[in-house]
């Protein structure tokens, strides 16, 4: 896999960059990992090209600034609010980061971080006595260059642009003329999410890092207001294809541009793995809909081992196998919350209009279909050559009748548990 590396122009710029303000604010962004950008301070070049060097990602975007962001800094106290408050202004994206998170560690932002001063005023008392940096979220710097389509920055003066991007997959060069085939909001689903909710028409639920908005719409025309939460670099269909009861606001759990008791309920359907701060995004989801009901539907990776697919690609699921457990999550909200969580076990019948993850089981064959097959996001990333085989032993087993020896069963029977689960949290 190529790195990503530095031209010897480019490193001189940036060292002439790094002692003009000191150090180097940069934003990390793997594009289709379904997470949100890192943000690093480094003092050092050299650091900067050690981290490019290990990174893994076969697609990236790093955004350099010149200039030192966030400059309002020192031990956070009254006087340093004081000229927080006179210098910037109110109404815009205000962002406190902590200063103390240099690289290799990532800097994150603290809760003081809102569009107001009010909210800034409200929550310095949580950082008092830590070392911060107080400053304009980059975006409101550079007015008119982040590109909302594109999902990052755009070319600047003051801006430096680093990005690799990843080869023409197997699939896309052979899927040429396939359309894409995403599942639609499937009406279990959706009736299920209606009883567990158990709210009147009009109340305002969460959307929680949706991969589409198809389950934002299907409750909008329910009469329900929605409110699809997603990262600030993904794009959602509801942007081209907007609803009046559908509200689509860019930013991640755990720092909800939200206010408190603003919501009255939060779903979180198949984006559990999308949650990197568990503690951070329960406790944030729960400022905004106060007691309210949470409900996700997630899959427990443990039960993998159930899943045919490993025969012919043994490290199927491998990316979620560091991501929380039911069992965890279960635990931790209860620690967080103090709150009942109730798991509900989730077959899948054999006519779900919904085609993530496992629902093709009882159709190999679709697993042959290269747009299928990129739809599907445990397969972006791997070995083309491992993929290429796995699909040559399915499709010699299916010829042979060998699959259907094994596995014909699922075939016919209603529904099967693959470790789907409903959690409820109430």
């Amino acid at each position: 896999m190529s790195k990503l590396t530095l031209t010897p122009e480019q490193r001189q710029k940036l060292q002439a960059w790094l002692t003009e303000a000191g150090e180097l604010y940069v934003d990390w962004y793997r594009p289709h990992s379904a997470g949100p950008s890192d943000h690093y301070f480094f003092d050092s070049v050299a650091d900067l090209e050690t981290h490019l060097a290990h990174e893994k990602w076969p697609e990236l975007v790093v955004t350099i600034f010149r200039r030192l962001q966030f400059p309002i800094r020192g031990i956070a106290d009254e006087a340093l609010l004081a000229r927080a408050l006179q210098e910037l202004p109110d109404h815009k994206e205000l962002v406190i980061k902590n200063l103390a998170e240099r690289y290799p560690s990532q800097c994150h932002c603290w809760a003081g971080s809102g569009n107001s001063h009010a909210e800034l005023r409200n929550d310095f008392k949580d950082i008092l006595g830590e070392h911060v940096g107080i400053g304009l979220d980059p975006e409101e710097i550079y007015e008119g260059i982040w590109d909302t389509r594109r999902a990052y920055w755009s070319a600047h003066e003051d801006i430096m642009i680093l990005e690799k991007k990843r080869p023409p997959s197997l699939f896309e060069r052979i899927s040429n003329g396939f359309a894409q085939q995403p599942g639609v909001a499937d009406p279990l689903i959706i009736e299920k999410l209606v009883m567990l909710l158990n709210l009147p028409p009009d109340s305002t639920i969460l959307d929680i890092c949706p991969s589409t908005d198809k389950y934002s719409l299907a409750l909008a025309d329910r009469a329900y207001e929605m409110i699809a939460v997603v990262g600030s670099h993904d794009f959602t269909s509801c942007e081209t294809t907007p609803h009046k009861r559908v509200r689509i606001i860019h930013g991640e759990a755990g720092n909800l541009p939200l206010p408190t008791n603003s919501a009255a309920a939060a779903i979180i359907i198949l984006a559990s793995h999308r949650l990197h701060d568990y503690p951070a995004a329960f406790r944030d989801i729960c400022r905004v809909i106060g007691r309210g009901p949470i409900i996700m539907l997630m899959f427990d990776h443990r039960h993998f081992e159930k899943y045919w697919l490993t025969d012919y690609f043994p490290d199927f699921g491998l990316p979620y196998s560091d991501t929380a457990s039911l069992s965890q999550v279960i635990d931790e909200f209860k620690r967080l919350t103090q709150r009942n969580v109730t798991a509900l076990d989730f077959p899948l019948p054999l006519d779900l209009l919904d085609k993530f993850g496992a629902t093709r089981l009882t159709h190999p064959e679709d697993y042959l279909n290269p747009a299928i097959l990129d739809s599907i996001s445990d397969f972006a990333w791997k070995d083309e050559a491992k993929v290429a085989h796995g699909l040559k032993r399915l499709q010699d087993d299916l010829q042979s009748g060998q699959w259907d020896a094994k596995y014909g069963s699922l075939r016919t029977q209603p529904s099967y548990d693959v470790g789907y689960r409903f959690l409820v949290i109430n």
